[in-house]
């Protein structure tokens, strides 16, 4: 049975009460104990989370429960449990809690321990019962529970600081355990806790690793001890202190590493130690990065290509923003390039960011190819919005941005420089916008004008105004506020109006740039009616393939289009180019607004099928396509299906990473290094995608120097030009020739 001395004496249950125990007798005998009937493993895993004062206390309810406690894995020991409500511990207590910790772990005999958790978490022990705890008891529970092959322990020691300088020796064979998976060493509190580290560490199955308010003698230990934990998946360093000044270079270069929490949030009062100075990453399988640290600290981002989501809190200490910061914080973020979430909860970041318009524009910038996500915390100063432009400028494939209102400390930036609201940012992904703390203010309203204008497929924005009470002279006059509030809101509610039926004029301008001469009668070939539709038709019939040109917004009468479909009937194929827009192509001064939504890419795909279903009538076998921007979202709405033998998409006009996910033929997409509709960026994902198809070929290829629409709007008396525009045609003419061939099955289903 059970010592009666090990149940702790402040349970609330009452032994020697006859009355008490009769009592709950009679209503255990008229009631079924559901709990006792539930199978052993689950009754362990339920006590796994409770304090094991109370999983020895269950001794007491039946024989069943007698031994129950000694099979529970997860050993949770917690201080406050023993510590009455309203009294002040002393020695007595203390003597109780380690007596109880030691008889546990004696009387549960061998068995293996999964969880050792001691959470030592009060500020009224003092510092002679701390350095006593230390010095008599915890080394001993810790070699204890290492030769029960314990396998996650976890020390949290957080005490008074009446005591301000406490040495910690851990047994040597805490850091050459075989069985540690997780260990977190949390020394918080106000004394320093000097953590002496082995020489010799080796921790082979270690996968989590927890140092929090570490005072280190020497910074190669830790380097040490990352290093001797091959695989390490998730590591957290919170405020560690160093105190030799020579060397304050921390490596962390792990192959298996996934999770990492750098976090300096505390300031140290002792001149002998120093927080890391340089922090240096190579951790290629990288998935999550929490950074909250002081600008001070220097960050080197070797290689976190597996990034996903990374969350940066950067202070800078004062008021006076250091001249190197901003060039530092850029340096930072070219590190983070390849993140797809990106979290900035410190106004600081961005406003030194945004400080300096020289650093911002004198570096090369980081390009956020994969970046979908971006939250920020902004105090919406010259600094801020001209950093906040920078990030949109540089994350061509956002879709989601997440604004929060926070006045920062730092004093904003004075100079004259153009904060970029004026110039053009496409932005073709962002669909959902929310900022928070609106005041209404001009700053907020110059930068909304500038989302407007320039987020083309912008679906959703959310305004959450702050309280009435911080707004200006609200003090004065209530009803007041609620009035502009209301006027601004107004204001705002007018520029959406606009957004939707105005702006898109501008939105398509770089699809609508040189813009042809259109001529009926240019071409050799002649205009039928194919599917419903007036087409161009250039080559013979009795060549069984066909390629199907469509068109970007000028339509079928471009000159430069028709000597295309003229060139590749040469090459031996039926060339049809139809008239998707019913003789309303887009010319200069027509209403775009209301143009563009006359004249879609689902209605050209539709049509696009009739025609390829007509030509197949007419005895053409095999169909190729090829689509130029408006055309290119055509040609990949049918390389969907089973329609064509090939497909090839240039300088694509809304054309997304679902379209291409989507592909089932061969397809090769032709870009433009200066192309904003289609930038190399999306080209990159695009070809990622088709890179996980191996059922059929793909190419992709940014042509250097040429923007978009360089293969149809090109001057003929450019010789450049048209060198370019050829070289991509052949590019074309090759893929198709490849693909688009007949075979038995084409024959066989053409004939019915």
């Amino acid at each position: 049975m059970i010592p009666h001395e090990l149940i702790s004496p402040s349970i609330s249950v009452n032994l020697s009460s006859n009355d008490v125990i009769e009592k709950m007798k009679k209503k255990m005998d008229n009631e079924v104990d559901i709990f006792s009937t539930l199978p052993e493993a689950l009754i362990n895993h339920i006590l796994c989370f409770l304090d094991m004062k109370f999983v020895v206390q269950t001794s007491i309810l039946s024989r069943r429960w007698r031994y129950v406690w000694t099979t529970v894995s997860t050993l949770t020991f917690n201080v406050n449990e023993f510590i009455s409500p309203g009294t002040v511990p002393h020695s007595i207590e203390m003597n109780e809690v380690t007596r109880f910790i030691d008889k546990v772990l004696l009387l549960r005999g061998m068995a293996d321990i999964q969880k050792f958790h001691l959470h030592w978490v009060d500020k009224i022990f003092d510092a002679y019962t701390i350095r006593e705890l230390l010095k008599n008891h915890l080394n001993t529970w810790i070699l204890v529970s290492l030769t029960r092959n314990v396998q996650e322990l976890l020390i949290r020691i957080d005490t008074a600081d009446n005591y301000r300088y406490l040495e910690i020796r851990f047994p040597h064979c805490l850091f050459n355990s075989q069985s540690l998976r997780k260990l977190v060493l949390d020394m918080a509190g106000e004394i320093q806790s000097c953590v002496l580290l082995p020489n010799s560490i080796d921790l082979p199955r270690l996968k989590f690793l927890s140092l929090s308010s570490f005072h280190i003698q020497d910074v190669n230990l830790i380097n040490k001890l990352i290093s001797s934990c091959p695989g390490l998946e998730s590591l957290v360093l919170r405020d560690i202190w160093i105190q030799n000044d020579d060397d304050m270079n921390v490596s962390i270069e792990s192959c298996e590493l996934k999770h990492l929490e750098i976090i300096s949030d505390s300031e140290l009062c002792d001149p002998k130690y120093n927080m890391l100075k340089n922090i240096r990453l190579s951790t290629p399988k990288l998935i999550s990065f929490i950074c909250s640290s002081y600008m001070r600290q220097i960050y080197c981002l070797e290689n976190l290509s597996s990034l996903v989501t990374a969350t940066i809190q950067m202070t800078q200490e004062g008021s006076t923003l250091y001249k190197m910061y901003p060039k530092r914080m850029m340096e930072f973020l070219r590190g983070l390039h390849d993140v797809k979430e990106l979290t900035v909860t410190s106004p600081d970041f961005v406003q030194v960011l945004g400080g300096s318009p020289i650093s911002i524009e004198a570096q090369s910038s980081p390009q956020f190819y994969y970046l979908r996500r971006l939250k920020l915390e902004t105090s919406f100063t010259r600094g801020c919005l001209r950093a906040l432009i920078y990030l949109l400028k540089t994350s061509p494939l956002v879709e989601y941005l997440f604004l929060a209102r926070y006045e920062s400390g730092l004093i904003d930036a004075e100079d004259d420089e153009e904060l970029g609201l004026s110039l053009p940012c496409l932005m073709f992904h962002l669909k959902h916008v929310e900022i928070r703390e609106v005041k209404g203010r001009e700053d907020e309203l110059k930068f909304l004008e500038f989302l407007l204008k320039n987020a083309i497929v912008l679906e959703k924005i959310v305004l959450s105004y702050n309280k009435i009470k911080e707004l200006h002279q609200s003090e004065v006059n209530c009803s007041s506020s609620q009035r502009k509030i209301m006027a601004r809101a107004l204001i705002w509610l007018v520029l959406l109006f606009f957004v939707v039926v105005g702006i898109v004029a501008g939105e398509h301008h770089h699809c609508c740039k040189n813009p042809p001469a259109l001529n009926s009668s240019s071409g050799n070939g002649l205009v039928e009616e194919i599917g419903g539709l007036k087409t161009y038709v250039s080559g013979s019939l009795d060549s069984k393939l066909g390629i199907l040109l469509v068109s970007d917004y000028f339509g079928y009468e471009a000159p430069n289009l028709r000597n295309l479909a003229d060139k590749v009937a040469a090459a031996g194929y039926y060339v049809v180019v139809p008239d998707f827009f019913h003789g309303d192509p887009y010319t200069p001064g027509k209403d775009a607004a209301v143009w563009f939504q006359s004249h879609g890419t689902d209605k050209g795909a539709v049509e696009a099928k009739q025609v390829i279903k007509a030509i197949k009538r007419k005895g053409i076998s095999a169909v190729g396509a090829a689509g130029m921007c408006w055309g290119g979202k055509v040609v990949a709405e049918l390389a969907k299906s089973d329609d064509l033998k090939a497909a090839v998409m240039m300088h694509p006009s809304g054309a997304t990473v679902d379209d291409i996910k989507e592909i089932k033929v061969p397809i090769s997409i032709l870009g433009g290094e200066l192309d904003k509709l289609s930038p190399p960026a999306l080209l990159k994902q695009f070809e990622e995608v088709l890179s996980t198809k191996p059922e059929f070929d793909s190419f992709v290829k940014v042509f250097k120097g040429v923007d978009h629409g360089w293969t149809l709007r090109y001057n003929i008396g450019d010789k450049e030009a048209v060198k370019q525009a050829e070289k991509a045609h052949h590019y074309m003419l090759k893929w198709l020739s490849k693909y688009v061939s007949v075979t038995r099955d084409d024959v066989h289903s053409c004939s019915h």
